[in-house]
């Protein structure tokens, strides 16, 4: 029997509006995933039944499959240092659940534009454990350590044994970047850089280093204060900024996917 392969997202109530652009600029770029083959599993925050039904009713031609996260799981981890907006971030760990037979699963923040085809994602050789470098705007460089932002997992990565060391080592840690540090250093020497043009943060609009990636870019991530967000900083990105408003005025003004 061919093992399927699933898109997986964590999705919240205050993210609907970024999950909403993402999901349409993913399906407009990326028609295959109508296929009986692939899965949009959606962690689910806190949910209401209307939103569940709002989802599956906009992408029909998908096969969306909602899961609860584990919270239980959570209680006991170490979240003192957290800024509120980012304790959330440790439900994306459940990720690695076993959920079902996935020979594949792409996990996608809800806050990123997808602006070309990833279906490499699906098929470029991993071992584990794949991710992006993150991006550092104070150098203009890229760092040994990955974006959790987007990731891909191979089915040796997925079980309740990796689940369970993951959430011990959110237990005892003491971090401001909860899901990330978690699985940089869980992962340590299985971890597979991707391409750049996978995951380029919205802080990149000003590089000189990596112009190349900037131009052939095929997932933008809009790390930090969101574009739906009134804050300052999204000034300083005007056209990254505007790349994602052009998403989100071709997503309202498509009859066929709203409410």
């Amino acid at each position: 029997m061919k093992e399927r392969k699933a898109i997986a997202l964590l999705l919240s109530r205050n993210m609907l509006t970024g999950f909403n652009v993402l999901m349409y600029s993913l399906l407009l770029h990326n028609k295959w995933l109508c296929n009986k083959d692939y899965d949009i599993v959606i962690f689910d925050d806190d949910l209401r039944l209307s939103d569940r039904i709002a989802i599956v009713t906009k992408f029909v031609e998908c096969n969306i499959v909602f899961i609860n996260v584990e919270k239980n799981n959570y209680n006991n981890v170490a979240m003192q240092k957290v800024k509120d907006r980012l304790k959330k971030t440790y439900y994306k760990l459940d990720m690695f659940r076993k959920i079902g037979e996935y020979e594949r699963i792409v996990f996608l923040d809800v806050d990123i534009v997808v602006t070309g085809d990833i279906s490499e994602l699906f098929t470029i050789p991993i071992d584990n454990i794949a991710g992006v470098q993150a991006y550092r705007p104070k150098s203009d460089l890229l760092q040994n350590y990955i974006n959790s932002g987007v990731l891909v997992i191979s089915k040796n990565c997925i079980g309740e044994n990796i689940y369970k060391d993951l959430i011990e080592m959110a237990c005892d840690n003491e971090t401001n970047l909860p899901d990330q540090d978690i699985i940089n250093k869980y992962f340590n020497g299985r971890l597979q850089y991707l391409p750049k043009i996978y995951n380029v943060e919205k802080r990149m609009e000003h590089t000189k280093n990596y112009k190349n990636v900037l131009q052939n870019k095929k997932i933008v991530h809009y790390v930090n204060y969101k574009p739906w967000e009134d804050n300052v900083e999204n000034d300083k990105y005007p056209e990254m900024i505007a790349l994602w408003l052009d998403y989100y005025r071709m997503y309202i003004n498509d009859k066929g996917f709203q409410i």
